[in-house]
């Protein structure tokens, strides 16, 4: 994956940046808290049982900043 800020990202996707500086560099996407680490964007998915929403806390204290 090339480089991407976090704040490009986000208008990309037409979403809203809730943590970190907006010129945090990204290198990994993750849709599972579990697996989220530093330097990665965290993508909250809603599904049939699960927000991902739920989730976000969770992958802050794992390491995710984006």
């Amino acid at each position: 994956m090339d480089m991407m800020t976090a704040a490009k990202a986000a208008e990309l996707a037409g979403a809203e940046l809730v943590r970190g500086p907006s010129d945090n560099e990204i290198t990994e996407v993750v849709r599972d808290s579990r697996d989220a680490v530093d330097r990665c964007i965290f993508v909250a998915l809603v599904g049939e049982k699960n927000d991902g929403h739920n989730f976000v806390e969770q992958a802050y204290e794992n390491g995710c900043r984006v």
